[in-house]
């Protein structure tokens, strides 16, 4: 049996081995792209956006030029993210595995379980999730050269642009970087990514590259691709005019609302303000407004904040504004927003007590005297069903400007419901998808009820001498309950 290697004869082998390698010419990247992905590869420009289809190798051929970039500037960072840190380690690390074969990458370049690889000339290339803030916040610093953007027809609109304007451009500076933007067309033809390339397609947008399964010699012969494609589209009720089919395979812009979750038809589901008057001509009288604020509590996700708000002559239910506040929002924050919302919006408020939402919602209750709620959060499949189908119906109605008249009231829940899908059971929403202002709505509405016809009488202002009389009432009957024999648990006296 062999000795093992002393730490320095094995430090001196590694070292030797990629000083090697650095000394080595440079790996012939191209050679391992087709026609298309080279013309991609081969662009000089600043910033550059694929539109791919299905297994066209829009991930290889992006990792490449970005391996090909990590050797040419010595010390640069060369981040790949995808929409989640899950699906960057399952779509983007086999392709890793792959290129780094391919041309015979040492093995102990490569570091698995932090989705990077270092490179000899102290380049790294890493992957990552624009789902975690807190470290995309943590780039601010670094020196980027090639970073990539993955399935942007998923990401969240409201956040795009501000991460690309003012995290991703300033670190490229250094290296006089180059950006690339990749995916697949969203679900409904709006948007940020519809814009960049979408036919309408301002000139000024950045180079547009395009290929699909057909172009990757690697899947064989445009023959034996068309009869798999044949075979899938038979297996899956399909045609090749299903908008799925030409959005994911194609990779051609289609609106297609049946896949949303809360598909949103603009002449049916959107108001500028709250209306004066019913369908049927009733007036809306101001003191028939009922108002109800639901919130969905995260820490490493989003805060999310909504306002609802029906009237007792009217059968619709209304969306007055959301916010999306962003990770790790500190209690005394939410709790100064939601007094705001208050003086505005007088009603109650319901929280999604669960995980950090219990905390909250004991501190916004005992120690700041809020009347807080804790959200129903059972049977949730039927309670998002039931949204969409009254959304579909023209029950529930989106204002779009704030009070004052300006416009963007529900901006943060418009980009959400723009690109919200189906798990792949079709169930419930896509777990890799942001949700959080979409839930917040959800709970508000939950609680929404319309009044009964003819009752006149106008809610409980909260903190009235009325409302704290009810309070006295609620809080007794809670000790009553507490001490009558039916709710003790094994007490002797039983």
């Amino acid at each position: 049996m062999t000795s093992p290697l002393s730490p320095e004869l094995a430090t001196a082998l590694r070292v030797e081995r990629i000083e090697a390698a650095a000394s080595a010419a440079p790996p012939d990247f191209r050679a391992l792209l087709h026609e298309k992905q080279r013309e991609f590869f081969d662009y000089d420009g600043r910033e550059r956006n694929v539109l791919g289809g299905r297994q066209g190798g829009k991930t290889f051929g992006v990792v490449a030029w970005q391996w090909a970039g990590a050797g040419d500037k010595p010390g640069s960072l060369n981040p790949y993210l995808a929409l989640t840190s899950a699906s960057a380690r399952n779509i983007v690390w086999p392709e890793v595995l792959r290129i780094s074969q391919s041309l015979g990458f040492p093995s102990d370049w490569l570091h698995e379980r932090e989705l990077l690889v270092k490179f000899p000339n102290g380049s790294i290339w890493k992957a990552a999730g624009t789902d975690d803030s807190r470290t995309i916040e943590s780039w601010r610093g670094v020196k980027t050269y090639r970073p990539a953007l993955d399935e942007m027809g998923s990401q969240d609109n409201a956040f795009i642009g501000y991460f690309l304007s003012e995290i991703i451009w300033p670190t490229m500076i250094r290296f006089k970087g180059q950006l690339a933007k990749v995916g697949t067309p969203a679900r409904v033809c709006d948007g940020y990514w519809f814009d960049q390339t979408g036919p309408q397609r301002a000139d000024t947008m950045p180079k547009l590259f395009r290929w699909t399964a057909w172009d990757n010699p690697a899947l064989g012969t445009t023959s034996e691709v068309d009869a798999f494609v044949d075979e899938f589209l038979a297996n899956n009720g399909m045609t090749r005019e299903s908008p799925a089919f030409i959005r994911e395979w194609l990779a051609q812009w289609v609106n297609d609302l049946t896949e949303l979750v809360f598909p949103v038809d603009i002449s049916k589901n959107v108001l500028p303000c709250l209306p004066i008057r019913s369908r049927t001509g009733v007036p809306l009288h101001k003191e028939g407004w009922r108002y109800v604020k639901g919130a969905d509590i995260g820490v490493k996700d989003a805060t999310a904040v909504s306002v609802v708000a029906a009237h007792q002559h009217d059968p619709r239910a209304f969306i007055l504004q959301t916010r999306n506040l962003g990770s790790n929002v500190l209690i005394g924050t939410l709790r100064d927003y939601l007094r705001e919302l208050n003086e505005v919006f007088p009603g109650p408020v319901v929280i999604d007590a669960g995980g950090m939402g219990k905390y909250h919602h004991e501190e916004l209750t005992k120690q700041w005297l809020m009347a807080i709620e804790p959200a129903k959060k059972v049977e949730k499949e039927s309670h998002v069903r039931d949204v969409r189908d009254r959304l579909m119906a023209g029950k529930v109605v989106i204002v779009s400007q704030f009070s004052d008249g300006k416009e963007g009231a529900n901006d943060a829940l418009m980009s959400e419901w723009a690109v919200l899908g189906w798990d792949e059971h079709g169930r419930l929403p896509n777990p890799n998808q942001a949700d959080h202002v979409s839930d917040a709505v959800c709970y508000a509405l939950r609680k929404l009820f319309h009044y009964k016809l003819g009752e006149d009488k106008p809610p409980i202002a909260h903190g009235s001498a009325e409302w704290y009389a009810e309070e006295v009432k609620r809080m007794r009957a809670v000790r009553i309950a507490k001490y009558t024999p039916s709710s003790r648990k094994n007490s002797p006296w039983d």
